[in-house]
């Protein structure tokens, strides 16, 4: 069975009416094949994801490898935005799905407490870089145009990574696949008193709580 499988995968063109002589067990063998997709060049992707401390390698499904886009991020706007040029030439503003970071609107009484601090993370993360901008079946754009993606950096998920160490504000308002483990980086982030949630700002109204009392 190992031989016939080592030589399906070495000759992918191959079909069951070329192998009159395979056993039953043999034909499970060459369908399984067959159904994980392998081609000329094994037509496997694989993705990993790091959430938190966890990592995980897994195989990337066909639908999941359509609703990913790579491109080089070109500019950071906020702890939220940023510019990237697709390899198809196209540039496009992200906004990263599930992760808020505070308003930045320099100049102007709308600039919140560690806006500039939750940029300045953001672009030593992922400025220059190629980044993966993976989709959510349930969203594609916000209301000024904006792509609403995940963001990877090899294996790093950036909106995760921008929560938990307190970049940012996990979106408690619109569901999505990942709000459960981006909302635990959040209370993490919260009882370690991470960045925004610190005393530098007033996020955090168990702390208020606690200096009113002292």
């Amino acid at each position: 069975m190992t031989t016939l499988l080592l030589s399906l995968l070495l000759t992918p063109a191959i079909s069951l009416a070329q192998q009159p002589e395979m056993t039953l067990r043999d034909h499970a063998v060459l369908r399984a094949v067959e159904r994980i997709g392998i081609g000329t060049d094994f037509g496997i992707r694989t993705q990993t994801i790091r959430l938190g401390h966890n990592v995980r390698t897994r195989r990337m499904s066909p639908r999941r490898t359509r609703s990913s886009t790579t491109g080089k991020v070109l500019s950071v706007v906020d702890g939220s935005l940023l510019e990237v040029r697709l390899f198809d030439g196209r540039t496009v503003t992200v906004r990263t799905l599930g992760s808020e970071a505070p308003l930045l609107t320099s100049g102007t009484d709308k600039e919140q407490c560690f806006a500039l601090e939750a940029k300045s993370k953001l672009a030593q993360m992922v400025l220059g870089k190629n980044v993966e901008l993976e989709k959510d079946r349930n969203y594609n754009g916000d209301n000024y145009g904006r792509w609403l993606r995940y963001v990877r950096l090899n294996s790093l998920d950036i909106g995760n990574w921008m929560i938990g160490n307190g970049n940012a504000f996990a979106d408690s308002r619109n569901g999505h696949r990942r709000q459960a483990s981006y909302h635990a980086s959040q209370e993490e982030a919260m009882d370690y008193e991470r960045g925004l949630w610190g005393h530098i700002c007033e996020y955090n109204d168990d702390l208020d709580t606690i200096e009113a009392l002292q």
